[in-house]
């Protein structure tokens, strides 16, 4: 796939099944991951990948935070169901370390980054996915579940599969008008 039309063409999918990347895929995956920029060469990042039973320990960790959380149970049952949406699912951590050069907030954006790179690399395999976050990044109880340090961010939660259902691709994006200016 040419990366242009990946990236002017790119749509998330939430209806994802087996196969889930592997091997070599997944491998090529991670690597798109570590090459997102960078400042410093910091490396800001922890992937956590959680699949086949992993996807059972994560769903009682999601359980048990939205209950730390005092959610009802609709939301703790949405949280414990949530890591059967796709057969892989990969936590990114930022892994903020104290650079008077590079502040917080960019190390924080460069795993994001390599959030949007990996999502890119599983489509580019014929593979999608779907970035999601939400409350839950934010739980005491999730966060010492993915060994985050108190200046550690959970930017998300990619969940990843072989997409189920063709995003259309006649849908009109806004002009970019409302989003561009020139200074």
């Amino acid at each position: 796939m040419d990366a242009l039309e990946l990236l002017v063409n790119r749509r998330s999918a939430s209806r994802l099944a087996e196969p889930a990347p592997a091997g070599e895929q997944l491998e090529n995956i991670l690597q798109a991951g570590m090459r997102a920029p960078d400042h410093g060469t910091l490396q800001p990042w922890h992937f956590w990948i959680i699949d086949g039973s992993g996807r059972e320990r994560f769903s009682e960790l999601l359980a048990r935070g939205a209950i730390a959380s005092g959610q009802d149970e609709k939301a703790i049952d949405k949280a414990r169901n949530a890591p059967f949406r796709a057969p892989m699912i990969v936590a990114v951590v930022a892994k903020v370390v104290d650079n008077p050069k590079v502040p917080a907030w960019e190390q924080e954006m460069s795993a994001g980054c390599a959030v949007m790179a990996m999502q890119m690399a599983a489509v580019a395999q014929g593979f999608n996915g779907i970035w999601r976050s939400g409350p839950l990044t934010e739980s005491a109880v999730v966060r010492e579940g993915l060994q985050c340090r108190e200046q550690d961010k959970i930017v998300g939660f990619l969940y990843l599969g072989t997409p189920q259902l063709k995003a259309s691709t006649n849908i009109a994006l806004a002009e970019t008008a409302p989003f561009v200016s020139r200074f």
